[in-house]
């Protein structure tokens, strides 16, 4: 059976908070960074706790 295929599409429409004076593209791209870097942390403690290593580098 063949299955099709589907699309999902997202807008975000974001405008800058007065308030904070945060633009629309530090919410849009800062928040969500930051939530993914958190959420890695959690894994990363976690695969330590299991006594699991990770190598990180530099990149370089």
């Amino acid at each position: 059976m063949r299955s099709a295929t589907q699309h999902l599409r997202y807008d975000i429409v974001d405008k800058q908070d007065e308030s904070t004076g945060l633009s629309a593209m530090m919410r849009t791209t800062a928040f969500p960074a930051s939530i993914i870097a958190q959420m890695m942390d959690k894994f990363v403690a976690e695969l330590e706790r299991r006594s699991i290593r990770i190598a990180v580098s530099d990149g370089g």
